[in-house]
């Protein structure tokens, strides 16, 4: 990200050159669930912040609420994940999904939640919009990209969080929307292709 980059130079005096994650953008029309299904992917830790994502289903009782993720060294959390659907009943839990398989969810998912404390630039975003999948960011919206391409919200507290949930669920027309300017985005600039170009580029000038 331009943070980053920018991060790099004020503490470490490196100059360096911005090239985006690389992404093979498939070619699909996505068969979206009905009614919509709100998903979270991850690992099981504290920094991504799983809980948050219970008590938005919580919030949202009318809803589905789909969680992926697999076992970190942190048990205890593990264990309270394992237990929410019992008091959740809108809430599932899938546990470890192989990475060759976890396209499945975000192609059927309507709204793809990021809950982290902090993050670099995660990847589940652009599976998302690989889907044309809206996300719903708590904290983490890299470089302004899902305000300034309109493929997101990043809500900032957990009330707004569950407005813009909400509002993306009851508004089918903004979720296609949305989910659109995602794929279009990603498709500007992340398409692996160009990111292997702009490798060679880099490489090439090594040599000289």
């Amino acid at each position: 990200t331009h943070f980053q980059k920018q991060i790099l130079h004020q503490r470490f005096r490196v100059n360096s050159v911005l090239i985006r994650n690389g992404v093979i953008i498939p070619s699909v029309n996505p068969k979206k669930i009905k009614p919509p299904v709100v998903l979270w992917v991850g690992s099981i830790s504290k920094v991504k912040n799983p809980e948050m994502f219970i008590r938005l289903a919580e919030a949202i009782p009318h809803a589905t609420f789909i969680m992926v993720g697999g076992k970190t060294s942190d048990k205890n959390l593990y264990e309270n994940i394992l237990q929410a659907p019992k008091k959740t009943p809108n809430f599932k839990f899938e546990g470890f999904v192989p990475h060759h398989n976890i396209n499945e969810y975000f192609e059927k998912a309507s709204i793809f939640v990021n809950t982290s404390i902090i993050e670099g630039f995660p990847n589940t975003f652009l599976q998302a919009w690989a889907y044309y999948t809206p996300v719903v960011s708590l904290n983490v919206d890299p470089d302004n990209i899902m305000n300034k391409n309109r493929c997101g919200f990043c809500s900032k507290s957990f009330p707004r969080m569950v407005a813009d949930v909400n509002e993306l669920l009851e508004n089918s027309t903004l979720r296609h929307t949305v989910g659109l300017n995602g794929r279009q985005y990603l498709e500007r600039e992340h398409n692996i292709h160009a990111v292997a170009e702009q490798y060679n580029i880099v490489f090439e000038n090594l040599v000289k």
